[in-house]
């Protein structure tokens, strides 16, 4: 019975409230440093990557938390690529550059070298439906646009990503919100109604599609719960 008791009240903690009860929600720690320079540079001596594709990648995959085996064979649209470090260091690892689309809003700022595919904008993605496997849009759509002060566009950024997601695919966002004791109250509080406008998107997601897997990761920054972000996956 006291285990029992222990493991609800465990839960009740782990419950975060700015997150509705159907969302599933976990809480992880980012790495430091110090193993986050030890991850990139496994990837330059190993594949060869340049230093700005290694921390991409790294970043990407601390940030949205995913495998490299989850995105073999998998056809993936990064949202928001900037220089398209993400998609250049993958290839690099082996996968397949027709699988890999980057769609960034200033094309112009890019060499040909680097190669993105796409210069778009999030709330208007050309792009067909339902075609890709896997969308991501790290540090770039939705959170550029709540510090921009477009806190309109939001839900339109959101359900075109949903748009181009395949059934059974997934969408990974970082971040929806958070807080860090670092940034100025403006910020904060622009994350702060990044949050709220997420959840109202998510509560009428789950209204329509109630078969819809969702959940959110808060990020803490070296174990301080006082400094976080929040992760979104969708599974279609």
């Amino acid at each position: 019975m006291k285990e029992a008791i222990k493991e609800l009240e465990k839960k009740e903690v782990m419950r975060n409230k700015d997150w509705p009860d159907f969302v599933e929600y976990d809480e992880r720690t980012f790495p430091t440093v110090k193993p986050m320079v030890q991850q990139a540079r496994y990837l330059q001596e190993k594949f060869g990557l340049a230093q700005a594709e290694a921390n991409d990648i790294i970043a990407y995959k601390n940030y949205l938390d995913f495998t490299f085996p989850e995105l073999v064979d998998k056809k993936i649209l990064d949202i928001g690529s900037g220089m398209g470090g993400f998609k250049q260091g993958l290839m690099k690892m082996g996968y397949r550059a027709r699988n890999i689309v980057s769609l960034t809003r200033i094309y112009n700022r890019v060499s040909k070298e680097q190669k993105l595919d796409i210069q778009g904008l999030a709330e208007f993605l050309p792009l067909k439906d339902e075609s890709f496997d896997i969308a991501v849009a790290n540090c770039s759509v939705p959170v550029m646009a709540a510090s921009d002060g477009d806190f309109e566009i939001i839900p339109q950024i959101f359900k075109e990503m949903m748009r181009v997601v395949k059934r059974s695919g997934e969408l990974k966002v970082y971040p929806v919100g958070g807080y860090n004791a670092e940034f100025d109250d403006r910020t904060n509080k622009s994350g702060a109604r990044l949050t709220q406008i997420m959840r109202r998107e998510l509560e009428k997601l789950h209204k329509e599609q109630p078969g819809t897997k969702i959940k959110i990761s808060k990020v803490l920054f070296g174990g301080d719960s006082q400094n976080y972000g929040y992760a979104l996956s969708v599974w279609k």
